[in-house]
This record gives C-alpha cells, structure tokens and sequence, in this order.
C-alpha cells in the first residue's frame, strides 16, 4: 500500500514539468464541482485515446520527428472530446474549453512523450491512467472545499434550461471572506497546502525507520 501511495504522489513531485502545468487544472477547474468533473473526463480521455493511438501507430512512426506526432495527437484528442462534450453540454464545454484544451499539454510535460521500448499496452495505459486519476482526485477533493465554501452551492456537470444544475444553494454567508477560497489566490492557497501535505506524507513513507526511532525517543 505504501509503494502504491509513493507511486501515485511521484506523478508531481518528481515530474517538475507535470507539475506546472497540471496546476493550472487544479487552480481554475477546482473553483467549481461541474468544472472539475469536466476536466476529469477531459484527462482521462485524452490521455488514454492519446496513448492508444501512438502505440497503434508505433509501428509505422518514424523516430524523426515523433514527439510532435504525438503532440498533435493530443491536440487532436482534447479537440475531439470538446466537440464530444459540446454536443452533450453546450454551455459547460464553452465555459471548459481552455481547461479541456489544457489536458493536451500536461499529457505532454508529464513525460508520456518518450515511449519506453518493449513495454505492454497494459502498463501503458496504467501509468497514463493513475497520472489522469491522480490530478483529477486532487482536483474534485478541491472542488468539495473551494465551491461550497466560496458559492454556497455543489454543482454537476449537467444542464437544465441552460444552466448548471447545483445540488444546493445557500445564499446567507455573512461575510466576504469564504469567497476568498473560490479565487485564484484561495486555489494557490489550497494548492500549496495541499503539495506540502503531500511531501510530508511521501518523506515519511520513504524514511519509516527514522520515523520511528523519533517516535521512541
């Protein structure tokens, strides 16, 4: 269980680039639970059609010029599932649409670009899976603090009458400062917390012995 928890942190902590631009995601989609929700799909759908398609077409690629094959791949999966989503929800694709976009690039700085030779479709699309997983669970756990505090509300990533359905709306906050947390200097604020969190808990599953040695002293 602890390999499995050190595994899925290291998506971020030792992937700087990863890091840098999933944090865009985790800022502006975790504003709002219908957002997040949407961004979830976004990364898992084009991580894995991305994935897919590249190893399809592993045979034929040639290794001039292969990182930008799959970077248009990408490009072309986040186009493929906006024009998807906005079938489906007109106004929420719309209001998505530079963080659905978005998920191309973090496939890319994420270190999928180079594919390692003689490897099963099966751990492929596991790494590129628990990575989509990883940044979405960090953005919807956001999403529960960020939107009831700073809206009053919970919101799914459905229409009705051209609207996003919200679960509840409470409209008595008294004062201004709950509305902090659903700002992009609150997702920052959030955001750190949440990454030193994540650093304590990986330093003290890579050193349980000296953990414990201070626990006896």
């Amino acid at each position: 269980m602890g390999d499995f928890i050190k595994k899925w942190m290291n998506v971020w902590i030792s992937a700087p680039f990863s890091l840098l631009s999933s944090s865009m995601i985790l800022i502006l989609a975790s504003s709002r639970m219908a957002y997040a929700l949407t961004c979830v799909l976004a990364l898992l759908w084009t991580f894995t059609f991305t994935r897919g398609l590249c190893y399809a077409l592993s045979k034929i690629t040639p290794r001039f010029g292969a990182d930008l094959i799959v970077v248009i791949i990408s490009a072309f999966a986040a186009n493929l599932f906006y024009t998807l989503w906005f079938i489906i929800n007109p106004v929420l694709a719309c209001e998505c649409r530079l963080l659905i976009m978005f998920s191309a690039p973090v496939f890319c700085l994420g270190g999928f670009i180079k594919e390692k030779e003689n490897r099963e479709i099966s751990s492929l699309f596991t790494e590129v899976l628990r990575a989509a997983l990883s940044i979405g669970i960090l953005t919807v756990a956001a999403a529960l603090i960020r939107e009831p505090l700073g809206y009053g509300t919970l919101s799914l990533p459905y229409e009705k009458n051209g609207e996003i359905i919200e679960l509840f709306n409470a409209d008595a906050w008294e004062t201004h400062l709950p509305h902090i947390v659903s700002s992009a200097s609150g997702g920052l604020l959030i955001l750190g917390y949440a990454f030193s969190l994540l650093r304590i808990i990986k330093r003290r599953l890579d050193n349980p012995n000296k953990n414990k040695q201070k626990g006896i002293k």
